[in-house]
């Protein structure tokens, strides 16, 4: 099911800039270079994934979620297909500061490629975040691939 029209069709849903899918297609074309990593975590403790089968992940398959958010008004919580519409200007500067291509992991360059869903959190100059920011999220999709910004002023 994973091929670069799946890819294409979640950067259309959203209406995204041409940047963002070409660093999208970036990832896209690293995930199909790289083979799954090993997870090894000490001597004789590891993660197997050898029934993991990413042919059969659909990233397409994802319900718009309702977003529920507990905090101070002046945090801006917005989905990430609405955050790239208000902050385009803000997010592009992000992703070209930090390398949204894998340097050699399959499964970050899947995420940089197929990110279906997502929140962007704006907390102004100045403020002082004094509770938790809390945040809840319908989940009724089997295949979230989140993206979480977090963009935080002086």
């Amino acid at each position: 099911m994973l091929k670069e029209q799946v890819v294409r069709n979640i950067s259309a849903k959203y209406k995204e800039p041409e940047w963002l899918l070409e660093k999208r297609l970036e990832s896209w074309k690293k995930f199909n270079q790289l083979d799954i990593p090993k997870f090894v975590y000490g001597i004789g403790i590891f993660a197997s994934v050898n029934d993991l089968k990413l042919e059969e992940v659909d990233p397409n398959n994802i319900n718009d979620e309702e977003i529920v958010v507990s905090n101070d008004e002046d945090i801006e919580v917005l989905r990430f297909d609405e955050a790239i519409q208000k902050y385009e200007d803000d997010i592009r500067d992000f992703f070209v500061r930090q390398e949204l291509v894998s340097n050699g992991n399959k499964f970050e360059a899947l995420h940089g490629s197929c990110f279906n869903s997502g929140l962007f959190i704006r907390i102004p100059e100045g403020k002082i975040i004094e509770r938790p920011i809390l945040i809840n999220l319908d989940m009724k999709s089997k295949t979230r691939i989140d993206y979480v910004l977090v963009i935080a002023e002086k």
